[in-house]
Parts: C-alpha cells; structure tokens; sequence
C-alpha cells in the first residue's frame, strides 16, 4: 500500500480535540501538509498512511488547539509588578500612559517579542494587542515586526484617545482620531499577511468626541475590521459619559449605533441590565479578564448571563502590568475558580 506524503505528522500525544463532542484522543497523531490540518486519529490507524517530511513525537504530551487571547496591551511586558495597590486610573495616568507613551521603538519590538514567547510558552497562537494611543506610529510597525518574528497570529488594534484631561487622562495619549485613522490606512496597506489583521481600539467611552466616536464606526464598517473597547471596568465610565454626552456609557454609544456584531467589548464589570440587554441584541462579543480583574479590584464580570443567553464570551490576560503574565492556562483557571 502506498503511502501519502505529509509534511508533518505529530504522534502519540494526547489530542483534546475540541469538536463537538468534545472528544480526547489517546495516543493520538495529526498530519499536516501545508498550512492545513488533514487528518487527526489514533496513532495506530493512521500513521502508516502517511510519508512525512518531518515526524514528531508527542509521547507524555497534550495536543489542543491554539488558544486566542482577546486583549492584551504587549508594551506592558516591561512593567510587570509597577503600580500595585492603586486604583485603576491612577495605575494607567501614572504607571501605563507615560510609559507607552516613552517607549522607543527598540522597546516595542523586544516587549512584543518577550510577551508573545510567554503567550506562546501556554499554547496561545493568536493575540489581539490593544495598543495605547501613541502619536509615534513607528511603534506600531514595530509589533507587526515583532508578530511576523515569532509567527504569532496578530490582531493589531490601533488606540484612540483624542482628550479628557478634565477626567485625569494624560495628554501624552492625545491624537485627533482622524489623524490617527489616517495613519493607520497607511499602516494596513503596508502590511500584508494572513497572519495579521487590524481593528479599531478607542480606549475608552470617553476621551473621544461623538463626532468621532461616529467617524470610528464608519471606518470599521466600510473597511471591515472589528472595534474592541474598554467599557464599564469601573463606575468612571458611566460618571465621565454622563457629564460628556448626558448619558451612560453603553446607552450612549447605542444612540449613534455603535454596538455592532464587531465589537469586543472588555472587562463589562459595572452592567446595568439596560447595557446587558443592549449587548445581548447587538450581539457584542466579550472578553473577559478575570486576573486583571481581581489584580486591579474592579470586580468580576456577569459572564455567566451573557453566556446563558447566548453571548459569545472569550478569555483574555490583559497587559503583563496588571497580571504579571500572558499565561492563558492561568486564565482559563481563575475563571473557573470565580
């Protein structure tokens, strides 16, 4: 009998599948050939099929599918363990901000290297990076150079903040969101893979105009890409977009039809019901942290509603500077242990 050549056959491992079923696979192989996935069983009814060019074993090891974490911000690997003990702005005005906002581009490129090898290091192949507002665009270039160096999947959200020094945000993240949108057309047509894709990341429901709230939810439209959005981590969302726009923060947003089946909204800490329920019929994704969550003191997300009425929620580690690690196993852990 003729063989079949592969370029990879991993065997003997055990193999959490994942399917529908959720099956676990003893003793376990999968073929590989090209950049696809073409058969997964027993090691024993499958491996002499195959002529592969490279053989692998995964005796005494587990086989699972990559894991995507939803939201992260890389530039943090450097300040792991700053800042504890304070409340949340004063950790981002005080201990975030400035140092995104100082980082040179050698910096970027290494915390992006250093972070995506601890991601890797538990199984994660896909990062959604939530970059700050920084007017020196270079950085972002560097963390697509940092992606396509480690052969991470990279999704690349460009952070938008425009003003709200009356609110205690830090001028250093300040960029007109048309500029900034501008910029980052230009970014997108320079980098072309299928290992990268790019979404729209205003930071916060405030600190952005209406009109350019408005501006971002025509560009995600009518370039395709998603918008993620840091949104009711603390009651000072719901404080800062009363005194800005006269409403909440979520009800706000829905007034100019933001929310939309492309929005991954993270943390979702302080809902009302009226914000669940606009979530649920939008069909918002969510992306919890539930290490940062607790790191931070912000309180736990209602994830277990959402769930029950059909929200898709994903997990995620936020920055190294409020988690300490990239470790998705660690997170999947806390969020069962909450």
């Amino acid at each position: 009998m003729s063989k079949t050549d592969c370029d990879i056959l991993v065997s003997d491992g055990t193999i959490i599948t994942q399917n529908a079923n959720r099956e676990i696979i003893q003793n376990g192989s999968i073929v590989i050939s090209g950049s696809e996935i073409i058969e997964i069983g027993e090691s024993k009814k499958i491996d002499d099929k195959y002529n592969p060019t490279k053989k692998i074993s995964a005796a005494g090891k587990y086989i699972y599918p990559g894991l995507i974490n939803t939201h992260t911000h890389l530039f943090q690997t450097f300040i792991k363990g700053i800042g504890e003990g304070l409340s949340l702005y004063e950790w981002v005005d005080g201990i975030a901000a400035p140092s995104a906002s100082s980082m040179s581009e050698e910096e970027a490129y290494l915390s992006t290297l250093l972070g995506g090898i601890e991601a890797i290091h538990s199984g994660t192949t896909t990062i959604l990076d939530f970059m700050y507002s920084m007017p020196n665009s270079t950085l972002h270039r560097q963390v697509v150079n940092g992606f396509q160096k480690l052969g991470l999947r990279g999704v690349l959200g460009l952070g938008l903040m425009e003003n709200g020094e009356e609110h205690g945000l830090s001028p250093c993240q300040f960029r007109p969101v048309s500029e900034a949108l501008n910029e980052w057309s230009n970014i997108r047509n320079q980098f072309s893979s299928p290992q990268l894709s790019f979404a729209l990341a205003p930071e916060i429901p405030f600190g952005i105009t209406r009109e350019s709230f408005e501006e971002i939810r025509d560009y995600a439209t009518n370039h395709k890409i998603p918008i993620t959005i840091h949104i009711n981590e603390t009651e000072e969302d719901d404080q800062a977009t009363l005194i800005d726009f006269g409403e909440r923060a979520v009800p706000f947003l829905n007034s100019i039809g933001f929310w939309k089946p492309d929005v991954v909204a993270v943390h979702c800490i302080k809902m009302q019901p009226e914000d669940m329920k606009i979530f649920i019929e939008n069909d918002v994704k969510i992306s919890h942290n539930p290490i940062s969550n607790m790191y931070l003191g912000v309180g736990c997300a209602q994830i277990i509603e959402f769930l029950n009425a059909g929200s898709t929620v994903s997990l995620a580690t936020d920055g190294a500077g409020s988690n300490n690690s990239q470790d998705m196993f660690e997170v999947m852990k806390c969020t069962g242990l909450l």
